[in-house]
């Protein structure tokens, strides 16, 4: 992983911090970041993002290219990617730097990856908020915010995540939860203003 100490701002947030490509040993995001390229987390790999941090992608950019996208930001896990729970709600959030639907690809967990989430963190202008594709062991996505996404608030291929209480708002022309061929745990899940509710 790349870091690149300075100070600048970005929507009035001060970013201590940049970063982009493979996390290859366990490492903290604490404070404000701005992801300047794809993020990998590696497989055995821990990457904590910690309560009432901002990790902000740079808008329709991608410095690194490791993913799907070439035009934007993907942060991909094949380790575990561990949330913390925030003090205030809408924490941590992930957020771009052009505050425009769909200008960050949005957070991938690959087979191999899990996902550990502390209530109430954020997601927003991704193009899909939450791609699921692990088969590991169950993980409750808890307290999720996801909102102001291009194509679908979270898509899941994976029957071994539970969904609980999270909310997924705002993707008029695409799916608040879509489910491609698994039959995931999904409790009081509250979708609105998105074309497809659940698909």
């Amino acid at each position: 992983m790349k870091r690149i100490v300075h100070q600048i701002h970005v929507a009035s947030v001060p970013i201590l911090d940049s970063l982009k490509g493979s996390i290859t040993q366990n490492d903290t995001l604490d404070g404000n970041w701005l992801v300047t390229g794809d993020i990998r987390i590696e497989p055995g790999v821990t990457l904590t993002v910690s309560k009432n941090s901002w990790i902000i992608s740079r808008g329709n950019a991608d410095a690194q290219n490791l993913g799907l996208d070439p035009s934007r930001v993907e942060i991909i896990v094949q380790g575990t990617l561990d949330i913390e729970q925030g003090s205030q709600p809408g924490r941590p959030i992930f957020t771009s730097t052009t505050k425009t639907r769909g200008s960050w690809y949005g957070i991938r967990v690959l087979s191999t990856g899990r996902i550990t989430s502390g209530m109430g963190a954020r997601v927003e202008y991704a193009q899909i908020g939450l791609t699921i594709d692990t088969v590991l062991s169950a993980d409750t996505l808890k307290g999720f915010n996801i909102k102001t996404c291009q194509i679908a608030g979270i898509i899941t291929r994976s029957s071994s995540v539970a969904l609980l209480n999270d909310t997924i708002s705002d993707v008029p022309n695409g799916y608040g939860l879509q489910i491609d061929h698994a039959s995931p745990s999904v409790r009081y899940v509250d979708i609105s203003n998105c074309q497809y509710g659940v698909y």
